[in-house]
């Protein structure tokens, strides 16, 4: 009846679990981002000015650092790729995916949704992340960083999230083509709703088991 109990308790605080602290967080500077007006196509990538870092928080914190000259390597990379649509003088959509790829090819992949700003002489982007998961490609249950430090992934997701992205008006907001436009990338990823109740229900279940035995 107690195992009963909590797991009712678990499920009831499911909705709220995207009010849980923050799992990981990461800044990724001097990234190149590029406009192609004829697809729509925008992306933010790693190059050889890039530097960052993937951090833990909780649990097994740790940082997984990359220095500037170590992205994009053979490989350890940053990817933002989104299609721009319903632009506007001042605001315009961007959905797609970002990969943020360790020193041995672990990744961490995302869905993100949001609303480019041109606010002044500068363009910023904030928008939610969704569907974000733990890639463990070596199965080192490790993401590594290409100059210095590591941390333990934590279970592989999912997590939502946030990221902001800012850069200098190139000239224009999206009407035109551009390139090599220096940018700044930042988020957080915390627990998806209902991933922390279903990983605390697994617990109890087991531990349910081991009782009946």
């Amino acid at each position: 009846m107690q195992i009963k109990t909590t797991i009712g308790a678990v499920i009831a605080t499911a909705g709220v679990a995207a009010a849980q602290p923050a799992i990981i967080s990461f800044t990724y500077s001097d990234l190149s981002a590029s406009f192609d007006s004829g697809s729509a196509a925008y992306s933010a990538v790693a190059d050889a000015d890039t530097s960052g870092d993937v951090t833990r928080l909780d649990g097994s914190p740790g940082s997984a650092e990359f220095d500037s000259g170590s992205l994009p390597g053979a490989f350890a990379d940053v990817q933002i790729a989104m299609t721009i649509s319903n632009i506007g003088p001042l605001t315009a959509d961007g959905n797609g995916t970002i990969t943020l790829t360790d020193a041995n090819g672990d990744f961490i992949l995302a869905d993100v949704d949001g609303i480019f700003r041109k606010i002044g002489g500068s363009i910023f982007y904030e928008g939610a992340l969704s569907n974000a998961f733990f890639i463990d490609v070596t199965g080192d249950n490790l993401f590594d960083g290409t100059t210095a430090g590591s941390f333990i992934t934590p279970y592989t997701g999912p997590y939502s999230g946030s990221v902001v992205e800012l850069f200098f008006n190139p000239g224009s907001f999206f009407s035109a083509s551009f390139s090599d436009q220096v940018t700044l990338a930042s988020g957080l990823l915390v627990p998806a709703p209902g991933a922390t109740a279903i990983l605390a229900l697994g617990g109890l279940i087991a531990a349910g088991r081991r009782r009946s035995r």
